[in-house]
C-alpha cells in the first residue's frame, strides 16, 4: 500500500478536524471533549529511510498544536499521541514488525494521559526514550502558557 501524497497527510488531519469538531462539539464553548491526534516519534526524530513520512508527521504536530491552543477555551482537550513502531499492516510493511510493539499499548498511553492531563503521549519503549529526550523543551516551549501576541 502506497502512502497518501505529502500533502494530503500533512493537511488532511488539520483541514478535516474543525468540521468534525464543530458537527460533534458545536461552534460555541460546551465544556468539554477531547480530540487525540496519532502522530508518530517521526515527528519529532526524522529518519532517512521515511523523510517524506517524518515530513507529513510534523506538519500534523504542528496542527496539532495549534488545535490544542484554539480548543482550550471552548474546554476541548486535544492529545498529541506519539507512538514508535506499532505491530500493524503499516508497520509490517515498513519492515518494522521485528521491533514493533503491540497496538494496545497506544490506547493504553492515551487513557494514563488524559487521567494526568499530559498533552503528549509516549506509549511504547522507543517513544518513551524519545520523549524523555524531548521533556525540557516541550515542557518550555510546546506546553508553555504563552502565544501569539
Amino acid at each position: 500500500m502506497e502512502p497518501a501524497p505529502l500533502p494530503l497527510r500533512a493537511l488532511g488531519s488539520g483541514t478535516l478536524t474543525r468540521p468534525i469538531h464543530e458537527r460533534i462539539f458545536g461552534k460555541q464553548s460546551n465544556g468539554g471533549g477531547a480530540f487525540a491526534q496519532v502522530n508518530s516519534v517521526v515527528s519529532l526524530k526524522s529518519f532517512a529511510n521515511f523523510a517524506t513520512y517524518s515530513a507529513s508527521k510534523a506538519a500534523a504536530y504542528s496542527l496539532t498544536q495549534a488545535l490544542r491552543e484554539s480548543l482550550a477555551s471552548q474546554g476541548t482537550e486535544v492529545y498529541s499521541i506519539h507512538p514508535g513502531p506499532i505491530a500493524t499492516d503499516m508497520g509490517a510493511a515498513a519492515g518494522l514488525e521485528d521491533i514493533a510493539e503491540p497496538p494496545s499499548l497506544v490506547g493504553e498511553a492515551l487513557v494514563a494521559a488524559m487521567a494526568k492531563g499530559d498533552f503528549h503521549v509516549f506509549p511504547d519503549s522507543m517513544a518513551k526514550q524519545i520523549g524523555e529526550a524531548y521533556a525540557g523543551f516541550a515542557a518550555g516551549v510546546i506546553e508553555a502558557a504563552g502565544g501569539e501576541g
